[in-house]
């Protein structure tokens, strides 16, 4: 089922409230980089299958490299039966393959470990994802020009009981970018801002 303009809240009002669209747009390409940048995509990943069950997520990377340890992605809301796991070596596979699995629709969110590289392959991935209504989370080191609707870089800070992250929104579209403290609540499968930084 294709929807087009469908914001996914982060569970916070507050941190909703540093995007343009009051949430983020779940049909899209989003990109996430930084030493948490995975942990950080799964958090987006699972507030999207929250919003979107039952749906389905697929996880596509370089072999042994998106090694996700099935109890910790229950503490992000992702059951293990959610998820479909494709490999290819050549990044040029990956992109091919996640340009066509974003355009099938057959997914809510498609979590990816490759570099855009250009305005031309990224404004590809865009579409397709806007095709398909899916979420494509794009973890990678390259920056550079980029269609994405927001750029990520995320690192982690020490945290009693749950995740703390510090995080730069680079690149919002139609916003400014943004830097704030947040922490994940396992039990409420919500992002808590810590402290809403200066812009």
């Amino acid at each position: 089922m294709r929807e087009q303009g469908r914001v996914i809240s982060l569970g916070s009002a507050a941190l909703d409230a540093r995007l343009p669209w009051r949430g983020l747009p779940q049909a899209g390409l989003h990109e996430v980089r930084g030493q948490a940048a995975l942990a950080w995509a799964l958090a987006l990943a699972g507030r999207v299958l929250a919003a979107r069950a039952p749906g389905m997520m697929l996880v596509l990377g370089p072999p042994k490299t998106l090694m996700l340890y099935p109890p910790g992605l229950v503490g992000f809301g992702i059951k293990p039966e959610q998820i479909v796991s494709i490999e290819a070596a050549a990044e040029t596979q990956r992109l091919w393959a996640l340009e066509e699995v974003l355009r099938s629709g057959c997914f809510v969110v498609v979590l990816a470990e490759a570099d855009s590289r250009d305005l031309t392959v990224s404004r590809r991935l865009h579409l397709a994802a806007e095709a398909g209504g899916c979420m494509a989370l794009l973890c990678g080191q390259k920056g550079g020009a980029s269609a994405a609707l927001t750029r990520w870089h995320v690192t982690a800070l020490p945290g009693e009981q749950r995740p703390v992250w510090r995080v730069a929104l680079q690149r919002c579209r139609g916003g400014p970018p943004s830097e704030f403290i947040a922490s994940w609540d396992h039990d409420a499968l919500r992002l808590h801002p810590a402290s809403l930084l200066a812009d």
